[in-house]
């Protein structure tokens, strides 16, 4: 506990409790809807682009990188500069490795690959045609439902990523930001 006190920055005062269901869940939905805007922005050019390079057999597969990396990028950025988005900012919740330290690049990486890996596997099966978008949303909401639900019964209350990737969100104390 003293190691984490010591590498919050000390303008930033913390309660030392673990960010809960709900607060996490609120926070992923603000931020989902300024990705869903980061990603509209994001996605202007690509008709432009699409046009010239139409004869490339991987336009679509590039266009999908390229928005995922767009979707990374807004995450990673984020969580690499002070370790909050803009909805965990609105909702006190910080990112922090285990041992109390910043997240880096790797770090941020690792966590966004493996929160949303089995995700973007689901949209490339959907792309191929190898499964329905129906089962798709059915296999998503699962997934989600399970990687979130492992946070009910962790002591200090981390999903699934949180574990895989050694992160943990904390309770920023309401006193100083």
């Amino acid at each position: 506990m003293d190691k984490l006190k010591q590498n919050i920055s000390h303008n930033t005062s913390t309660d030392n409790s673990h960010a809960g269901m709900l607060r996490r869940l609120f926070a992923l939905v603000y931020d989902t809807l300024l990705v869903i805007a980061a990603t509209f922005i994001a996605f202007q050019p690509v008709p432009l682009v699409e046009r010239i390079i139409q004869d490339f057999p991987l336009v679509q597969t590039l266009t999908s990188l390229y928005l995922v990396a767009v979707w990374f990028l807004f995450f990673a950025w984020f969580w690499t500069h002070g370790g909050q988005t803009v909805g965990m900012k609105a909702w006190r919740i910080k990112l922090l490795r285990e041992d109390g330290k910043n997240i880096t690049w790797v770090d941020a990486m690792f966590r966004f690959f493996l929160s949303n890996g089995c995700f973007l596997v689901l949209l490339l099966m959907v792309g191929l045609e190898a499964i329905s978008v129906q089962l798709s949303l059915i296999l998503a909401g699962v997934i989600f439902c399970l990687a979130f639900l492992w946070a009910a019964f962790d002591r200090r209350q981390r999903a699934l990523h949180d574990l895989a990737s050694r992160t943990r969100l904390i309770v920023l104390n309401s006193s100083k930001r």
